[in-house]
């Protein structure tokens, strides 16, 4: 690494996806409801005006991750009085920025933790919809 030091940042994105439509749950705006899915050619798959959090403690992460829960689409059902009836997605994106040969540069680092919708029998449960 020449040309100086690197720095480290850490944001937190969180989506639901429900009734195939894509919600921020980070978001409080009016855009934050059916957000669209594109295809990145460097990228792959990224989420369209989808909000980012810098976190600097794990205490914003964690707080992050309650306010999006709360917002979360969730169902009575017969085995289970708050059960999801959304996929979410919570994402840790860790960036490495600096310097390789006089060039700006940057390392991403990305941790998705998936919580897919109530998975209970569905003849056990009394859901419907």
């Amino acid at each position: 690494m020449s040309g100086g030091s690197s720095s480290y940042r850490t944001e937190v994105s969180y989506l639901e996806i429900y009734n195939e439509r894509v919600k921020d749950l980070l978001s409080t705006g009016p855009a934050s409801h059916n957000l669209r899915i594109r295809e990145n050619p460097k990228l792959g798959p990224v989420v369209q005006d989808l909000s980012k959090h810098l976190v600097t403690e794990y205490d914003h992460v964690e707080t992050l991750m309650s306010k999006g829960n709360l917002l979360r689409t969730t169902a009575s059902t017969n085995m289970n009085d708050v059960s999801s009836r959304s996929h979410a997605i919570f994402t840790l994106c860790f960036v490495k920025a600096g310097y390789t040969n006089n060039t700006p540069t940057e390392t991403v680092s990305k941790v998705h933790l998936v919580d897919l919708a109530g998975s209970e029998r569905a003849d056990a449960t009394g859901a419907t919809g």
